[in-house]
Order: structure tokens, then sequence, then C-alpha cells
């Protein structure tokens, strides 16, 4: 039994000495890290280096800790393999027996020889206080011992908590810890202010009349008890009714009790929640079990198929810019990376063994998978009506949208003549809606051509407008003088004419107010003319405009029609795929089916010719 103890001592010794060098080992490869990169990045800004010694830590408060903690443990194991090496084996009664260290001394208590006449009585009891003396010294070491193991075991139960952290799912404890510390410390401070002097008031008031509350601690103490629901009412002779202690209970009820002690559990509810919410949002975490399983496999997995390690990988993700825009990629969520990715950006060479690294990956963690949809509530109810969803969209893409057959033989005969008179309405919907099409599309080719009529006539119109320009006014009045004034010369006499020809002053009275007539009929004759092209140049321009918004809505009409015919044209197509279904597979020499493609056909030759349409 004492080598068995020896040997659990000499485990958790060396144990603690391994844990000790890796502590040390880890904190040198970061500082070696660290100081690669102030290498590798020369022109860092204080900032920037500011901002690496704040994520690569050297050295942090817990290693600080785990340094201490081990320390404490060897301590602690060298102590007690010196002070209690174990229970001896001793032959008690013709067996051996375990014996610890200390049921010695009380053995040689019990068997003292109080007859022995060669000793005196004085003897005897220097002896036996002796003897009691060493088994007092002995259970003083032994508590003490104890309550060394007991504060090892409080060191090492709250590095287990810590340790916890390193998967989500456990985390839970030491992440609401972390979460609450801040509102915890105030609410602290808070608490022992009004605790204590709750406890004071108690003591002083009526500390000499309940033993309770004699002195400052056992006040507190009796608070405390208090406070897990202990209330310690006085009974008997001291049942009455004191204004001081049914004060303070009143108080201490209502301060400490109801509000206090429901803030805390708020400040923990609330920690818990905001902790909850972040696991719930984590996309890469399972169970813990299957998480353990796949970390310690994916090592043999990367020597079997020559992947690198996880750290490695890591790195070239990040470096690599997947959609190639020169930003970087980790504040893109919906960037997907596929296989060709991995060996482009020399992540993982090779597309085999991207594949089967991908293939790992997504049997491993199904949300890392780029079309992944985030599971419901685990309610049973939600969970069955998830699976018949499922169940039922399974059916749809295999049946489409005809419905599952109902239970029971049916005979092959019965089979076919349902098979058939399916069939036949289904062919007798296609011919109405084939020609309810036809009817549609004749209605909108006779639209199309009054569109295209109207245009025409408008078209012409503009032309014809658009050919009196701004300069036309001028030659009318050109040639209108001309005219004019060749008719007037020509009605007078010849030698008028040459008179008025070579403009002289020697004109007649008759001349010049034959003159004067015509010039004035003239200037009124060329402002009717201008006036005119005036005005018709205005409706010119109003008919350009009246043309440019008939353009407009046949366009838009013109793309209506086609829109039109496209949906004209999914519905034969839902119209064939109901036909194939009915059909049940057989081959593409059906009459329906030639009817249908024949009509697919006459669709796209009709919306070729709404396309030709818009073009022009």
């Amino acid at each position: 039994v004492r080598h068995t103890w020896y040997v659990i001592n000499l485990a958790v010794f060396a144990i603690s000495c391994l844990d000790l060098v890796f502590t040390f080992v880890s904190s040198f490869l970061r500082a070696r890290k660290r100081k690669r990169i102030y290498r590798e990045l020369t022109h860092m800004t204080p900032d920037q280096k500011e901002i690496v010694r704040r994520n690569l830590p050297v050295w942090t408060m817990l290693d600080s800790f785990d340094v201490g903690l081990r320390l404490f443990s060897l301590l602690f194991c060298m102590y007690h393999n010196t002070t209690y090496p174990g229970p001896e084996m001793q032959n008690i009664n013709g067996q051996m027996q375990p014996v610890e260290d200390f049921e010695k001394p009380v053995r040689a208590i019990l068997e003292l020889d109080w007859g022995n006449s060669n000793r005196t009585t004085e003897q005897k009891v220097d002896d036996f206080m002796n003897m009691v003396v060493g088994l007092n010294d002995k259970l003083g070491f032994e508590h003490q011992h104890r309550t060394y193991a007991v504060l090892v075991l409080l060191l090492f139960f709250i590095r287990v908590v810590v340790y916890m952290r390193v998967h989500p799912r456990i985390a839970v404890l030491y992440a609401t810890i972390l979460e609450m510390s801040a509102d915890f410390f105030h609410f602290c401070i808070l608490f022992i202010t009004l605790f204590c002097v709750l406890a004071f008031l108690a003591m002083w008031s009526f500390g000499d009349k309940v033993a309770d509350f004699g002195n400052f601690w056992t006040a507190c103490y009796t608070q405390f008890r208090m406070l897990v629901g202990e209330f310690q009412m006085p009974i008997g002779e001291n049942s009455g009714f004191e204004i001081t202690f049914g004060f303070y209970t009143i108080v201490y009820f209502i301060v400490v009790f109801s509000l206090l002690l429901n803030f805390f559990l708020a400040i923990v509810v609330d920690s818990y929640s905001n902790v909850k919410d972040a696991i719930v949002h984590c996309k890469v975490e399972n169970n813990v079990i299957w998480d353990v399983l796949a970390t310690f496999s994916f090592p043999v997995l990367a020597c079997i198929h020559g992947w690198p390690q996880r750290g490695t990988i890591l790195q070239r993700l990040m470096r690599a810019d997947i959609d190639q825009d020169f930003k970087n990629d980790e504040d893109t969520f919906d960037l997907p990376v596929r296989v060709e990715d991995m060996e482009k950006f020399g992540i993982i060479t090779g597309k085999g063994r991207a594949a089967l690294f991908f293939k790992h990956y997504h049997r491993v963690c199904t949300a890392l998978a780029f079309d992944h949809e985030d599971k419901d509530s685990t309610l049973e109810h939600t969970t069955i009506l998830r699976n018949q969803i499922a169940l039922d969209g399974i059916r749809h893409a295999v049946l489409g949208e005809a419905r599952l057959p109902r239970r029971g033989s049916v005979s092959p005969a019965k089979a076919k003549a349902q098979e058939t008179k399916a069939f036949a309405e289904v062919t007798k919907q296609f011919k109405e809606v084939k020609s309810q099409l036809a009817k549609v599309q004749g209605n909108r080719e006779q639209d199309l051509r009054e569109l295209m009529e109207h245009f025409e006539t408008h078209t012409n119109s503009m032309v014809s407008l658009a050919s009196v320009t701004d300069d036309d006014g001028p030659e009318i009045i050109s040639k209108y003088s001309q005219d004019d004034f060749g008719n007037a010369f020509s009605s007078s006499s010849p030698s008028s004419a040459v008179v008025g020809a070579a403009h002289t002053p020697s004109r007649s009275p008759h001349f010049r107010h034959q003159e004067t007539s015509l010039s004035s009929r003239f200037r009124t004759d060329s402002e009717h003319q201008l006036a005119a092209a005036s005005s018709d140049r205005v409706e010119a321009e109003r008919l350009r405009n009246e043309a440019a918004a008939d353009r407009d809505a046949m366009k838009r009409h013109l793309l209506q029609l086609s829109d039109e015919l496209r949906k004209s044209r999914a519905q034969q197509s839902r119209l064939e795929e109901l036909i194939l279904q009915q059909l049940g597979g057989k081959s593409q020499g059906t009459p329906a089916v030639a009817v249908a493609a024949a009509v697919d056909s006459e669709a796209d030759l009709e919306v070729e010719w709404v396309h030709e349409l818009t073009k022009v």
C-alpha cells in the first residue's frame, strides 16, 4: 500500500514538472514568433506594435497562475511524501492490515501498562502525557496537512474550470464568470458594505440578548445563514416582538434577501444569456466528444493524405486573396472557398488532397458548407414538422405534383385505365390552354399591327413637317417678291419698265403709287407667310413630341407583350412536364408530346418576332 502511495505521489510530481516545462516552452515560442513578426515587418508604427503585443502576449496572468500552482503542487508532494508516506502493513491478530501513522500512538496509549509495579505512578502519568502530547502534535500536523491539501484541491478546481474554456459547449461557466466579472465586482462593493453595516447594527442593538449576534463575525455568519433561508426568530420566553429586532429583520429581508440577492441572480442570468447567444451563433462547434475525436484524428489523416498542419493552413488562408480585390478576406463572410482556390493559392497542393480535405471538414463540421442552413429550435413538435417537410420535399422531387398512391393493391388493368383517363384529362386541359393561348396571341398580333400603323402615320407626318426649316421663310419671300414685281412690271408699259429698271428719280406719280401699293401688299403677304411658317414649326415640334411619346408607349407595350409570351411559354412548359409525369416515362413519340413540341416552336418564333419589333 505504501508503494502505491509513493507511485501516485511521484506521478503527480512528474506531471507538475512537465506542465512547468510546457508553460515555459510555449512562452518561449510566442516570444520567438513575435520577434519574427518584428523582423519581417520593420516599418510598423508604435500603435501597430502595441496591437502585436496585445494579440501575441509572451506571458499572461494565466501562465503566472499555472506556474504558481505547479510550484505549490511540487512543494505539497514533497511535504506529503515526508510527513505522510502512506499506511504501513502490520501483522495484527495473524493478518496483515494497513496501519495509519497516528494509530501507533493511540494504540500505545490504550496499551499503557498501568499495573506495572516497576514504574512509579508519576512515571506512568508522564508517559501517558507524553503520548497524548505526541498524538496531539501528530493530529496538528495532520490538520495542517489536510488544510494544504484542501488549498491545492481548490486551486486545481479553479484550474479545471479555466481548462473548460477549450470548447464552447463546456465553457459556459468560465465564459459566464468572465462576462459578469465587472458587474459582480461592483455588486460585491455594494453588498459587502450593506451586509457589514447591518451586522454591526445587529451586534450593537441586541447582541447582548441574542447569542447569534454576540460579536461581529458571529453576526456576519448568522446573516449568511439568514441569506440562505435560515431565519432564527426568537422563541420561548423571548418570542415577544421587539422594535429593534423587528426593524432589523424587516430591513434585512427587504434590502439583502429580496433586492440584493435578486440583483445577483439577474447579473448571473443576463451574463449567461449573452454567453448562450454567442454559443448559438458559433458555426463550428459540435458535440464535445465529436470535436475531441476530430481533433486527435486530424494529425493521423494529415500524415496519410499529405495535408499541412492546422497552423500552416490557417496562415495560408489568411494570406490568400480569394476574390482578388486586394482587401482582407477575413472581413467577408459570404466568400466561398473552393477546391480550385486551395490549389491555386498553394494552401494544399493537388486537387485530390484538397477535395479530401474539404470532405473531411464537411463531415466533421457541416456548418463550413457554403449553403449550410442553421437548424431551428429542438422542440419536439418542431423536429417532427421539419422531418415531415423533408419527406414531403423528397416526394415532390420524385413525383412532382402527383400524389403518393393510397395503400392497397391495384390491378394492372385498373391502373392502366386510371392512367389513360388522367392522360385524356391532361390532354384536354392542354388543348383548352392552347386555344386560349392562340386567341390571346391573335389579339396581341392585331394590337401590334395597329400600333405599327399608328407609328408609321405619325412618322410620315413628322418627316413631312420636318422638311419645313428655318431657312424656308426668306426663300418664300424672295420668290414671292420676284413674282409680284415681275407681274407688276410686265403689266406696265415698256417705257415705265425701263424707267423702273433704271431706278431713276424721274418716275411718274402713277408709277410711284403702283409701286407703293405693291410694296405694302408684299409686306403684308410676307408677314402672313412668316406667321404661317412659325405656326407650322410649332406644330411640327408638337407632332415630334407626340411621336416620341407614342414610340415609347409602343416600346413598353411590346415589352409587356414579350413578357406575357414568356409567361405563356412557361405555362406550356409546366403542362409538358405534367404530361410527361402522367405518361410515366413513355417515349418522346407520344402525340401530346409532339403537340407540345410544335407549340413550343411556335412560341419561339413569336418571341423572336416580338424581339425584332422591339429592335425596330
